[in-house]
């Protein structure tokens, strides 16, 4: 007799991972484009939502199902964030070294976990907003969400050849184990937590801030807006 399996589902009405077929196929049955795999165990269900993380240039949804919960934490129990109806300009507000590139990210779910996004921006030393854009990730935590937008921000860094970067986040518990002051203990944390660090290695220089969500609008406001659209997209 076969053992127990898992089915996760990186595309679909709502992504993460399922203990039965009948779950699954609610989130992909009829749905364009759904991506979806069986697995013996619960570990590489996991494995293949976090390897569909969105690349710079193809954004995907990813997320975990609503029975996944991460350790308690602050950034846990942060409440919803809501979109704001006027845009701020895209401007880092404070000036940058001659050589060093600021991103900045966000991401939140509501109902932690429920409908979630992320958003990230990138500006040139002199201020000039280079790029930004933001992705619907379907079902989500905020700290997967918030991790998910570091990484799309670092992933599009690098895909612009930036070697020296200014990184900021509202994300106390991501700046916190970015700098290596936190250990990862989350499962799905951790996948994501270890992609970033890869992009970081190829880079000469990335620094990681802690700010407050005033500061971090832009980025708040673009993934919001994936919320609200359930959509992705970037602007150069």
């Amino acid at each position: 007799m076969g053992g127990q399996k898992w089915y996760a589902v990186a595309r679909g009405r709502a992504s993460g991972v399922f203990s039965s077929w009948a779950e699954c196929e609610k989130q992909v049955k009829g749905f364009k484009g759904a991506l979806f795999k069986g697995f013996p165990n619960k570990h590489l269900a996991e494995n293949f939502i976090m390897q569909n993380v969105a690349s710079p240039c193809t954004p995907s949804r990813i997320g975990v199902s609503r029975t996944e919960h991460e350790s308690p934490d602050r950034e846990s129990q942060r409440p919803p964030k809501r979109h704001r109806k006027s845009e701020a300009p895209c401007e880092p507000g404070a000036a940058l070294s001659s050589s060093v590139h600021l991103l900045r990210f966000d991401g939140g779910s509501r109902r932690n976990p429920g409908p979630a996004g992320a958003g990230a921006v990138i500006w040139a030393p002199s201020g000039e907003c280079l790029w930004r854009g933001w992705l619907w990730l379907g079902v989500a935590t905020n700290n997967v969400a918030e991790y998910t937008g570091l990484l799309f921000g670092l992933r599009k860094a690098a895909a612009l050849g930036l070697k020296r970067l200014a990184v900021e986040g509202d994300s106390d518990l991501v700046m916190k184990q970015m700098n290596g002051e936190y250990r990862v203990k989350n499962t799905a944390l951790r996948s994501l937590h270890r992609d970033c660090k890869v992009v970081v290695g190829q880079m000469d220089h990335v620094t990681f801030r802690h700010v407050y969500r005033s500061t971090n609008h832009e980025a708040d406001s673009l993934a919001n807006r994936a919320i609200d659209t359930r959509e992705s997209s970037e602007v150069l």
